[in-house]
């Protein structure tokens, strides 16, 4: 029993490496053919809009979707319901009930925010086809945050964190996925502007929560 738990270990160990390392590959891959061939059509839009039409979003959402893609179907017989998007999860009430847990931790966090006065609104510029309008710029922060958060939703708590929770072992796996995954998390956002050591602890929280 002894003499198996090393080669146990050193065969999950392998398996977790050629997992990431097929999902990274089918990432980079598509990610890369799909800037290449939609450059021209958001810089079109860019230009069409008076300013720039984020593409990264939408490029880093197919790049997920690709490498998820690629190791279900090279590496692992798990099904998608892996990453919550599989047969038999797209019942109305669950979806009625995740987006009022959503919907109520937005409200509530922006109500702590401004009693605190810590929330600003604040004028943007308008852009040639929504305006200057409530409804033009929430349309406008949709198109960009929409795709953002469902990409790093996918890519922390989806394939990745199948195969961080494979890693932790049966006992300890989902505990040590849901730790590796949140730290990763707020690493990624440190290139965000004005980024710092007390807002990468808030959002390695938000991951965790």
């Amino acid at each position: 029993m002894r003499a198996a738990e090393p080669a146990t270990a050193v065969k999950t160990a392998a398996r977790v490496l050629w997992r990431l390392g097929s999902f990274g590959v089918g990432w980079i891959l598509a990610q890369g053919i799909f800037e290449s061939l939609a450059g021209p059509l958001f810089g079109a839009l860019s230009r069409a809009a008076g300013e720039p039409v984020a593409m990264y979003p939408v490029s880093m959402l197919v790049g997920v979707l690709a490498g998820s893609w690629t190791g279900f179907r090279f590496m692992d017989a798990a099904p998608w319901t892996l990453m919550g998007i599989g047969d038999g999860v797209w019942h109305p009430r669950r979806l009625l009930f995740g987006g009022m847990i959503g919907t109520a931790a937005i409200v509530l966090t922006a109500g702590a925010l401004w009693v605190g006065r810590l929330l600003h609104v604040e004028p943007v510029a308008p852009m040639a086809f929504v305006g200057e309008s409530w409804s033009g710029t929430a349309l406008r922060m949709l198109l960009v945050l929409a795709p953002a958060a469902l990409w790093e939703e996918l890519a922390f708590r989806g394939y990745l964190y199948g195969v961080a929770s494979e890693a932790g072992g049966e006992s300890r796996g989902p505990l040590f996925a849901r730790l590796t995954s949140s730290v990763v998390f707020g690493l990624v956002h440190l290139t965000n502007p004005g980024a710092g050591v007390r807002t990468t602890a808030i959002v390695m929280l938000a991951g965790w929560c």
